[in-house]
């Protein structure tokens, strides 16, 4: 735990970086039964954040529609909207950049390729990673 914030922290690490921390933000606790579909031929993990960047962040959106509108800026997939009653509200904020969905990375994907991710897995619990600028 991070003794400043109480959030659980957990270091992600890459081949070719040093390791970051990220804080992850429950909407539902991952289950260790969870049977949603593995995509070997699309799963990476996704890059390291963007250096103004201090860390990721994962939300995990229940089965059903999410209420993200995603958009690209300067070729990055990032939130544009939250709709109002969604399960993301309060976790997902407009201009978030979304990095990966279930591990795949999404951040040179259209935003209707990274719609697309969530609305193909959206009978199951999914893993939205993304960052947060500290100026947002």
């Amino acid at each position: 735990k991070d003794g400043s914030s109480g959030r659980d922290v957990e270091t992600v690490s890459f081949s070719n970086r040093s390791s970051f921390p990220t804080t992850s933000l429950l909407f539902q606790q991952p289950s260790a039964d969870d049977d949603s579909p593995g995509d070997a031929s699309l799963t990476k993990a996704a890059p390291p954040p963007p250096p103004e960047v201090d860390q990721y962040q994962h939300v995990y959106a229940p089965p059903g529609k999410v209420g993200v509108a995603i958009d690209v800026v300067n070729g990055n997939p990032i939130v544009h909207k939250v709709k109002r009653g969604s399960p993301l509200e309060g976790l997902l904020r407009p201009n978030d950049m979304v990095m990966a969905i279930d591990d795949v990375d999404t951040t040179c994907m259209s935003a209707a390729d990274v719609t697309h991710l969530m609305v193909k897995r959206m009978n199951y619990q999914r893993k939205i990673t993304f960052v947060r600028k500290e100026d947002a």
